[in-house]
């Protein structure tokens, strides 16, 4: 019986999510104890959770690609290139024995209009 190590790290910031796939949202499965129930996962306030990868800035790092959460399942269905930027994620980075690290940002609302207050002034591209 081998017995696996997990170690989790959360960090709060901003950034832009660069979308890698087109209508690829996918409802995120609830497990307990391991196991799948066969609905999906909520957040704090009730609503179902959907999934897509794509590119990540956070906290002004290029991620690279990352697995994206968040209740919104149209919002995550938008074309291969398009971009949205969020003012609040949760990115969480895990480590496990058997799957090595992963990461997923969990945003709980994209930005309707680009704010560009948000931008440096260096013109990066970057969000505060």
């Amino acid at each position: 019986m081998s017995i696996m190590s997990l170690t989790k790290i959360e960090i709060n910031g901003n950034g832009s999510v660069l979308f890698l796939e087109s209508g690829s949202a996918r409802g995120r499965k609830e497990y307990v104890d391991g196991e799948p129930t066969g609905r999906l996962e909520k957040d704090s306030a009730g609503r179902e959770l959907y999934w897509t990868n794509a590119a990540v800035e956070f906290n002004g790092q290029d991620l690279g690609s990352v697995r994206v959460v968040c209740p919104d399942e149209e919002v995550l269905n938008l074309g291969m290139g398009e971009k949205r930027f969020y003012r609040e994620g949760r990115l969480r980075v895990s480590a496990a024995r058997e799957f090595g690290l992963s990461a997923t940002l969990f945003v709980s609302e994209f930005l309707a209009d680009t704010d560009l207050s948000l931008f440096d002034d260096d013109e990066s591209g970057s969000l505060k």
